[in-house]
Parts: C-alpha cells; structure tokens; sequence
C-alpha cells in the first residue's frame, strides 16, 4: 500500500466495515440463487425418486410455502438477511422437503379412492413423520437460550422450519391429495409377473421332494 502511494499517489482506505458492505451488495443475489438452484435440486430429485411429475411439484410446493413461511418469521423474530441466515435458509430447504415427500410416497403406493389413500397415508406414515420431526427438533432445541447470534438465528429458522414443514406435510398436502391427487402406482403388472413367476416354479417342482428343492438353493 505504501508503495502504490509513493509512486502513484492513490491511496485507498480500509476498514471492517467495508467488508460488510461488499457482503450487502451481492447477498440477495447470491441467495435468491442459491435457493433457486436447491430448488431445482429437490425437484430433480424428488422426480427421479417418486417417478411422478404430479407429485414432485406438490412437493416442491410444499418445500417453497415451507421456506416462504420461515422467511417472514425471520422478519417478525428480528432476523436479517445476512452470512449466517442465508446458510440456514439453504440447509433448511434439505429439512423441509423430508416432511412432504415421504407423504407423496405412501399416497402413490396405495389404493383406493383419493380420500380412502389420504387417510390410509396420514395413519401410517404421519407418526414417523412427526418422530423424525421431532427428534430433529430436539436436536436443535436446547440453543433456543443462547445469547450467540450464529446458535440463536440456528434455532429460529430450524424452529419455523420444524412448524412450518410438518404443517404442510401433514395439512396442506394430504388436502391437496384428497383434491387433485395422482393415480397410484401401477402394481398390477409386477404382481401378475411375481404370481407367474411363483406358479411356474412350482409346477417345475412338483414332483420333486423337499429335499431335492433345498438342495437346489
């Protein structure tokens, strides 16, 4: 520095603050992208896993509402958009999307009428969706009294992730699945192809004794 001002005469001030500056500038577009990208990562995800157009962009809904929610109980907790909050915004878009796609799950893996899967799936898989919550709440609760600014805003997003996730996983979206829900999976194929399957072999083996079919395996 001392050299740029002796030879050229320009001379630059430097503070702690200037850092925080830069970080203001480019902060809301780093995370708009961030989220944008997570998004898109969950969608493909969750597309490739559920097999299901209909209802990965239910979930995705729901991962969006979720994280929409968080952010205005950011704004009325006292919470600003800056280093930390915009790490745990990302991270929570992970949590979230837990709560809703085990229901999309359950909901395509049954039969029935709409109403007739919605209930069967809040009845089966809605306990271990609220467990995992749970359990993920616990982990986290005891920086509900930290005085650190890093552990406190931790505890208040993860906490409106927590309500916010399981509300749209276990209210909004067995709502919409009772609605306009997707066709279950098409079993039948794969159940007429294993009952085949198993006729044939025991045909095959008909007329062999007990031992002959164990010495076979």
């Amino acid at each position: 520095m001392y050299y740029t001002v002796l030879t050229t005469g320009y001379a630059a001030p430097i503070a702690m603050a200037y850092s925080d500056w830069e970080t203001d500038k480019i902060i809301s577009t780093e995370l708009t992208r961030n989220l944008i990208l997570a998004l898109v990562a969950v969608f493909i995800m969750t597309l490739i896993l559920l097999a299901n157009v209909i209802a990965s962009l239910y979930v995705l809904i729901c991962v969006l509402l979720t994280l929409v929610d968080v952010m205005a109980l950011m704004t009325w907790w006292g919470l600003t958009i800056d280093t930390v909050s915009c790490i745990n915004l990302v991270l929570s878009i992970g949590l979230c999307v837990d709560y809703s796609v085990h229901i999309a799950l359950h909901f395509l893996q049954v039969k029935g009428t709409r109403d007739e899967r919605v209930s069967l799936t809040v009845q089966e898989m809605g306990p271990a969706v609220v467990n995992g919550a749970f359990s993920t709440f616990l982990a986290f609760i005891l920086l509900a009294t930290s005085e650190s600014h890093v552990f406190e805003s931790f505890f208040k997003i993860f906490f409106g992730v927590f309500i916010f996730g399981v509300f749209h996983g276990l209210v909004f979206l067995p709502v919409v699945l009772s609605l306009i829900g997707p066709s279950p999976y098409n079993l039948d194929n794969h159940e007429l192809a294993d009952k085949t399957s198993l006729e044939n072999y025991s045909s095959s083996n008909s007329g062999n004794t007990k031992e002959q079919i164990i010495e076979k395996f």
